[in-house]
Parts: structure tokens; sequence; C-alpha cells
């Protein structure tokens, strides 16, 4: 992320940084495969800040960044496609991980504290989880929840607005979360105000905002998308504050500013007695 961000307002004609950028991202991917998309999040960077650009050269930089990744992820995959006789990109428990995330509320495994999820949330995961044998494939859990979203849509609906709250707070062993919950409370308010200070400034501060809030979108949409567990969250979090120097700089100048206009119009109405008298 140094390395792209260095390339994006630093050296933005250094083609090497977004290749190195990309090997990075590609590693990444390898470590963890929620950074799949990654590589996506940051051509999407690219283009918010190079979006009034007239030439090619952003879509130059945007393939030598995907370049890069291929060059990180191919030899695993060769590898892997040696010892299996198979495909697989980056990992094969994506349906697995997704269907856990609907039955996230460790029915079967673990006991519910009460109060954490609601009863009719807690009955559709069940459902779910006595289907896991015959829920092999996307396509199937695709096909499952939409069914299911035809006959119970407001349970569904709460079960999506679950798993996507519980992503700032969420825990293994569903301890200490109201604390986490309020703490993190605390930061996202300062998040978000930040961010929105940022956008309002425009320039560099704008495309910032906007680069920040786009890793924190896909971040929390991959967080969803799986098991909703807070750690996965972390990444991201830490870049949201970088946003927080910005909004301070930017009130500081305002009250500055204003402070500069009261002084001035002190000034201005003891000149005008002077002459008066």
């Amino acid at each position: 992320m140094a390395l792209l961000t260095h390339a994006l307002w630093k050296q933005p004609k250094s083609q090497s940084y977004y290749g190195l950028a990309g090997f990075c991202f590609g590693l990444a991917m390898l470590i963890r495969p929620i950074a799949i998309g990654f590589g996506l999040v940051a051509c999407l960077m690219i283009w918010i800040v190079h979006r009034g650009a007239t030439s090619w050269q952003p879509y130059r930089w945007m393939l030598l960044l995907l370049l890069g990744t291929l060059v990180a992820i191919l030899p695993w995959e060769g590898w892997v496609y040696m010892q299996t006789g198979r495909w697989i990109l980056l990992s094969d428990h994506g349906p697995a991980s997704i269907l856990d995330d609907f039955v996230f509320t460790g029915i079967g495994q673990t006991p519910v504290r009460p109060g954490v999820i609601p009863p009719d949330v807690e009955r559709l995961g069940q459902v779910l989880l006595n289907e896991t044998a015959t829920l092999t494939s996307l396509r199937d859990i695709g096909k499952r929840v939409f069914e299911i979203w035809q006959t119970e849509p407001w349970t569904m609906s709460k079960l999506l607005g679950l798993k996507l709250a519980r992503s700032w707070y969420g825990t293994d062993s569903m301890r200490y979360e109201t604390f986490i919950g309020a703490v993190q409370l605390i930061y996202l308010t300062m998040i978000v105000w930040s961010g929105w200070n940022a956008w309002r400034r425009g320039g560099l501060s704008g495309q910032l905002g906007l680069c920040v809030g786009v890793c924190v979108l896909y971040f929390w949409g991959m967080t969803a998308l799986v098991v909703p567990l807070v750690r996965y969250m972390t990444p991201v979090m830490g870049l949201c504050f970088v946003l927080l120097p910005l909004s301070w700089s930017q009130s500081h100048d305002l009250a500055s500013q204003a402070g500069g206009d009261n002084a001035s119009h002190v000034l201005f109405d003891r000149s005008t007695e002077r002459q008066t008298s």
C-alpha cells in the first residue's frame, strides 16, 4: 500500500512502483485470500487520482499493477495445478467460508449467549446448518439464500444486517462484544467525520478520502461475505486514521482564519472610533 500511494502522489510516472505494488498485493493474496480482489481496488484508486487524465497512461499503470500481481501468484497456481490437476483460485474453501458466514451463530458448535442472536435469525441459521451437506458450491448457496429471501424476507434481511454490523465488533467467542462495539463506535465517529471533511476539502485530501473509502468498503464487503469478525477489518482500520490529521489541520486553519477575521474587525472598529473622536 505504501508503494502504491508513493506512486500515486509522489512518483506518478515511475512505472516500476506500480509493478512492485502489484507484486506485493499478489503476495498478500497468497497469505490471506481475502485480498483476492484488492488488485481491482488498487486500479480503482488509480482511476480516482487520475480520472481527469486524457491519455491512456493511467490504464497502462493499472495493467502493470495487475501483471505484477500475476507474477506473484502464477508460480503457486502452476505448482498447485501440477499437484492436483485443478486450477484453484488462491483457495478452494470459498463456498465453505461463505456458508460459515450464514451459520456464524455457532449453532451446533458452541452455546450461544441469550440475546446475542435474535431467535428467528438463530432458527434460520439452524436451517442452513442442517443443509450444509447439499450446499457445496457458490451457486447452490446463492440459490438457497434467494429461496429463503422469497419466503422469509424480513428474517433474511435481519441476518444480512447483523452480518454487516458484526463485521465491526464480532468475535469467535462472542465475548466482550458490547465493549468492542462501544470502542468501535467512537472510532467510527472519528473516521466518518474525518472522511467527510477530507471529501469536502477536495484536491489531494478528497482523493485520499475516496481511496480510503474504497478500501474500507472492500474489506467490509469481504468480511460480511465470509465470517463477520472484527479481526478481518483490522488491516483497514489503521488506514482510516490517516485522514484525521487532514481534518484537524483543516479545522485549525478555519479557526485561525475566523480568529484573524475577528481581530481585523476589532482593529477596524478601534480605528473608526479614533477618527470619530
